[in-house]
């Protein structure tokens, strides 16, 4: 398959995390909890953000305050706009985008509650950009329903995304439905959803399972050493 001129790859793409959540369902900050990933013990935003720049993404954290991951070396980018959700995020990850690069161009968003990332998925979403699309994300196949996080969004969108809180609209899936908006069907077992969580039971499911698959490649890679 040809590459079109709106095609992106991973490193003319920074992710932006968004991590200014309140966690009321989890009851402690979701960012800051302790998760084994692959052998490895550290925090769940530390483990995602070592995920995405491994795959080349410069990363951004965004959160309702500079200093709130300060404790883990993290300065992040500021919401600009206060207590207006994961839009008023997406708002500042555009415009700091827009800020470092005069001609705008693509970000990708997620939540800081995605337990594991598939480089796999980002490539699916820039597969899916046309010309003229602003925004691409998941859909459910079955259900058919958008899912706005993760997601691709040019800053393009950046008009209509200020316009939307300006009339007090939180709605990340209202950006989504634009018509400038494509997706891309993915199961819910084969998409990022299905490694999001909003409660500890939640977390303890999903580690468990990633615990599995953790204990199946290292037997796996055990079998391909070669004997002495």
């Amino acid at each position: 398959m040809s590459i079109q001129p709106w095609h992106i790859q991973n490193n003319d793409c920074p992710a932006y995390v968004l991590a200014g959540g309140r966690s009321s369902r989890f009851g402690s900050n979701k960012a800051l909890v302790r998760i084994s990933t692959f052998g490895a013990e550290t925090t769940l935003l530390q483990s995602l953000l070592d995920s995405l720049r491994k795959q080349g993404h410069v990363t951004h954290v965004v959160a309702d305050n500079s200093a709130r991951f300060a404790a883990l070396g993290i300065i992040c980018l500021e919401d600009r706009t206060n207590n207006q959700g994961p839009l008023a995020g997406l708002e500042t990850a555009l415009q700091h985008r827009l800020e470092h690069s005069s001609a705008g161009g693509w970000l990708l968003l997620v939540s800081c509650d995605q337990l594991l990332w598939q480089s796999s998925w980002f490539l699916s979403l820039a597969q899916t950009i046309e010309k003229d699309t602003k925004v691409v994300c998941f859909q459910d196949l079955d259900s058919k329903e958008l899912r706005p996080l993760p997601a691709l969004f040019h800053t393009d969108c950046l008009p209509e995304v200020s316009s939307a809180l300006s009339t007090s609209s939180r709605s990340l899936r209202q950006i989504c439905q634009s018509s400038h908006c494509r997706s891309f069907s993915i199961s819910q077992t084969d998409g990022p959803g299905y490694w999001c969580f909003n409660t500890q039971p939640e977390l303890a499911q999903l580690q468990s399972v990633l615990n599995q698959i953790t204990a199946v490649e290292q037997q796996n890679s055990d079998r391909n050493i070669p004997e002495a």
